[in-house]
């Protein structure tokens, strides 16, 4: 009996030591997820809606800071907050608290938490998360309450974002402060002149953990009072700013440069990439190519107009994308069939969609379906005239890209040179659609050569200079606009444009030269949503000894993205994959390991 009650007991021993054991190894997996991964961005945001069909522009500028780091970026509804495993698949999360972001209602707006969500938000740091969080975030409760007026100071004790800060906040009326600071060589300069006028701000009231690094402090009279914090906690790093519009550009209302901003995603991934020990990005495009290109057309123009055109992208090898409506004529349409062209949607007849409800954005969406006998996988709105039932019409239908807001980076801010999905809201209600907004360039052929419609007798030094200019913007987009952020350049004309002469031409054939001069990945628009969605489903953990690199890919049962590549600062001296072939190529100053991506596969690069 005595015998039996020891092997009974050191059963229970043994079976509580292997609970214990499972519930630190489930421990080291969330943090392995976030802290030992190839860093991923979320941007909370209730997105686009029927008012304003244009992300702010501090969400673009996230969207091409990160993307061009090789940090793909996701957009999503603070609906995640409730949901940690979706929550852990991001290493780095933008939460503002500024009204473009969000709506401002408790629905919507971030300084509105639960203790659900706060907690699921201090686990994330925790657990290696990198969290940025704007002025406010979390102050109020979701039934209004505010918190700063009912315990009159944040703390630990009654806040459970306080540990993530690193100290305890309260209210001070920051008139006559400036703010100002350094952020080690990316930022130094003032982010707030003096100013005697009230200001209300939620402030460092004591600080609470030796890992509190200011990166700029209110100053008053002697007085310092920090403003932009970094905080180490457990595994993850907190950012918090004084202004959540600081991660808005001073164009669009913010109080940051587009510089600025960028310099300080920047400094946020290298504080990422520090903090880990490991330096591994994600390379946006496959096959180690720096940019991408391709060509897109809306229907207008007659057939020797579309031939003109397509016999010179067939003799570049370059596929082009028509966008077609209802109004192509039979023999256009039979040319374009006959010649395999990548067809996809422009609407069937509406020229404006702003308007129009759910039933009759479905009809036209579906009549143009049935007009071409094709299920489209892509979408233009016509004249870019976005509408929100238009979109959730093609989110429902399972379109997969969409591509009507423009994207500048010459004149101002406006649209993305990189795709994201598209996140829509309307009437107090958002979603997160599969969509990806695919942004032609800004100006189209018809922007520089519209006259030619007006007057087809142009004179021909008028065409020059018509042809001259368009040939410039190209150009410097190409540079400015695209290069400079590793970008995507759609390519947006029209055959009765630019197909009209031979020497309107010239423009397009300059670019597609110089694209084709560079480390361009030219592609179709369906082949480039596909890469990107299928790219970021998977997740790459970094395992570092000594001179080696163990990369582990993490993604869904079935699926392959083929010639995905990672970036590494150093040439390797040998990369292998466990299943299939690998190669190093030269991706600018760095280097691509190029694999196909995979559940399971293991990437091994020795220095």
């Amino acid at each position: 009996m005595k015998k039996a009650f020891h092997i009974i007991t050191l059963f229970i021993i043994s079976l509580n030591l292997s609970c214990s054991k499972t519930d630190q190894e489930r421990h080291n997996s969330e943090g392995q997820k976030l802290y030992k991964q190839v860093p991923k961005v979320l941007i909370i945001t209730t997105g686009i809606n029927n008012e304003s069909t244009e992300l702010p522009q501090g969400i673009i500028v996230a969207i091409q800071s990160f993307n061009k780091r090789g940090a793909i970026v996701q957009l999503e509804p603070r609906d995640i907050l409730f949901d940690y495993a979706a929550l852990s698949q991001y290493n780095i999360v933008i939460a503002s608290t500024a009204e473009a972001y969000h709506d401002a209602d408790r629905k919507y707006s971030l300084t509105y938490l639960s203790d659900v969500e706060l907690g699921n938000v201090r686990k994330y740091i925790a657990n290696g998360g990198v969290l940025i969080s704007g002025d406010n975030f979390g102050r109020n409760e979701t039934d209004g309450t505010d918190r700063v007026s009912l315990f009159k100071k944040l703390t630990a004790e009654n806040w459970i974002f306080s540990s993530c800060l690193g100290g305890s906040m309260t209210e001070k009326n920051m008139a006559n402060y400036s703010l100002s600071g350094n952020l080690e060589g990316y930022l130094d300069m003032e982010y707030h002149p003096k100013d005697s006028a009230d200001l209300w701000k939620l402030v460092m009231d004591s600080v609470i953990s030796e890992n509190v690094k200011p990166l700029a402090f209110w100053r008053h009279n002697g007085d310092s009072i920090p403003a932009i914090m970094q905080h180490k906690y457990e595994h993850g790093l907190s950012f918090h700013l004084a202004f959540s519009e600081q991660l808005n550009p001073i164009a669009d209302g913010g109080r940051w440069s587009l510089s600025q901003i960028d310099n300080f995603y920047g400094y946020v991934l290298d504080q990422f990439y520090r903090q880990n020990n490991f330096n591994v990005s994600l390379n946006p495009w496959p096959s180690g190519h720096q940019f991408a290109f391709c060509a897109t057309f809306n229907s207008s123009g007659e057939l020797p107009q579309y031939k003109r055109v397509l016999k010179y992208l067939n003799a570049a090898n370059i596929a082009p994308t028509i966008f077609v409506d209802g109004r192509v004529s039979d023999t256009i349409s039979r040319y374009l069939r006959k010649n395999n062209i990548n067809l996809e949607s422009n609407g069937f007849s509406y020229i404006d969609y702003s308007e129009l409800k759910y039933p009759v954005s479905l009809n036209d969406i579906l009549q143009n379906e049935y007009k071409w006998d094709k299920k489209f996988k892509g979408f233009r709105f016509p004249f870019t005239r976005l509408g929100y039932w238009g979109l959730m019409s093609l989110d429902l239908h399972d379109y997969s890209f969409e591509s009507s807001i423009s994207a500048n980076n010459i004149d101002f801010v406006n649209g993305s040179v990189f795709p994201y999905n598209i996140v829509i809201s309307n009437d107090r209600f958002y979603k997160s659609t599969n969509l990806l907004e695919i942004a032609p360039s800004y100006h189209d052929d018809y922007y520089f050569l519209k006259a030619l419609k007006e007057d087809n007798n142009v004179n021909s030094n008028e065409l020059n200079k018509m042809v001259v200019l368009y040939n410039d913007y190209l150009q410097s987009y190409w540079t400015l606009g695209v290069k400079e952020y590793n970008g995507l350049f759609v390519y947006l004309g029209h055959p009765g444009m630019v197909g009209y002469s031979d020497q309107t031409m010239m423009p397009l054939k300059n670019l597609i030269d110089s694209v084709k001069n560079e480390n361009t990945w030219i592609s179709t628009m369906d082949e480039i949503a596909k890469f990107r969605k299928e790219i970021a489903q998977y997740s790459y953990y970094v395992n570092k000894k000594g001179s080696t690199n163990t990369i582990t890919v993490s993604g869904p049962e079935g699926l392959v993205c083929e010639n995905t590549s990672l970036l590494f600062v150093d040439k390797p001296k040998k990369v292998k994959a466990n299943h299939g072939e690998s190669s190093v190529v030269v991706c600018g100053d760095k280097y691509a390991v190029v694999f196909d991506s995979f559940d399971g596969q293991i990437i091994t690069i020795h220095y």
